[in-house]
């Protein structure tokens, strides 16, 4: 094998691409299948100003991909990283070539604190890589994806440094009590709760939880909730004819069908620790587990957000990983931890 360049993806790279990523190797170590189009690829390799890629090329031929994935908002600090090598070229190095530049981009010209990737438990040499460059377990969540079959853990892994390294504070894991409990309306976002949900979005008491900047525009808010694909289920409570809380549930696709994400769980600090965020989350567990068949929930949840891990917990979720610096609240890092809820 010749000496592989390291360079930025390009458009023309899609069919070398679409080849790597559905040989049974790579679909093994990832989350792809083999039934990936040409479309999806070429979409993929569009510009994308907050997703980085780079490319090994060996004799002309792109043979192995790095990507690096910065999610703007308040988690402009964190980078999540996934690679994929050709079967022919595995164990031959590009992965550590590859890990280089990229975590080279993260550090000297990103600026990132954080960098954060899975990887399932029983690929070895996968984690001996990524433990060479110093990423350490996180922890487990099982039954994340469907392999061969059969369902498997994955294990999360992070690479922290700069502001990162402080260390983060936590919070008693405590139920808050804030007055009578309330039995809000729980039902379906309309169009005409927009502007409610930006109020929430952008509180500053729950940035942290949103991960939105307090810049952030309706027209961002009616783009994100309003056009999004039929796997996004959005829930509001209503309370007095006041919108005072919202939960969103994303279930994922293909090898995560199984299973989704509370993405967005928030109720306004007024009505808290009176029982909206728990009818709330509790509806999205009834419409996950008896509408749509989900086996898996998960959440993160701020580790200052003693309240809510309490409520997760109550509600039968248990903490599975401590992602290191992952949020930002009141101008320092903090660390988020992942949330599980499993019923196979």
């Amino acid at each position: 094998m010749t000496d592989p360049i390291i360079r930025p993806m390009r458009p023309e790279d899609a069919a070398d691409w679409h080849e790597v990523r559905t040989r049974p190797g790579v679909m093994w170590g990832t989350l792809q299948v083999p039934t990936l189009s040409m479309e999806d690829i070429r979409q993929q390799t569009a510009y994308n100003p907050n997703v980085h890629k780079l490319a090994a090329e060996v004799d002309g031929r792109m043979v192995a991909t790095v990507g690096l994935h910065v999610t703007p908002g308040l988690q402009g600090h964190v980078g999540y990283l996934g690679m994929s090598v050709h079967d022919e070229y595995q164990g031959r190095g590009l992965g550590k070539r590859l890990m280089a530049a990229i975590l080279d981009l993260a550090d000297n010209w990103l600026l990132l604190d954080r960098v954060c990737l899975g990887v399932y438990p029983d690929n070895k040499r996968a984690i001996h890589l990524y433990e060479s460059f110093g990423f350490v377990p996180e922890g487990v969540s099982p039954s994340v994806a469907l392999r061969d079959g059969e369902l498997v853990d994955m294990l999360h892994m992070g690479r922290v440094r700069g502001r990162g390294l402080a260390p983060a504070p936590s919070a008693e894991l405590v139920a808050r009590s804030a007055g009578p409990r309330i039995q809000p309306v729980i039902r379906a976002l309309r169009s005409d709760d927009l502007r409610a949900v930006h109020a929430l979005y952008t509180n500053p008491a729950l940035l942290s939880a949103t991960g939105k900047l307090p810049t952030l525009q309706l027209d961002e808010v009616r783009k994100e909730l309003c056009t999004v694909p039929r796997n996004n289920h959005i829930f509001v409570a209503e309370y007095e004819r006041e919108i005072i809380g919202m939960v969103h549930l994303l279930q994922y696709t293909l090898r995560r069908s199984h299973s989704g994400v509370i993405r967005t769980l928030v109720v306004d600090p007024a009505w808290q620790g009176r029982g909206a965020g728990e009818a709330l989350l509790q509806a999205a567990i009834d419409l996950a587990e008896r509408w749509l068949g989900l086996k898996r929930l998960e959440i993160s949840v701020p580790c200052t957000a003693a309240p809510a891990q309490a409520l997760c917990v109550k509600l039968g979720f248990t903490r599975e990983a401590v992602w290191k610096a992952d949020l930002v609240e009141k101008g320092r890092l903090i660390d988020a931890f992942l949330m599980g809820r499993v019923r196979l």
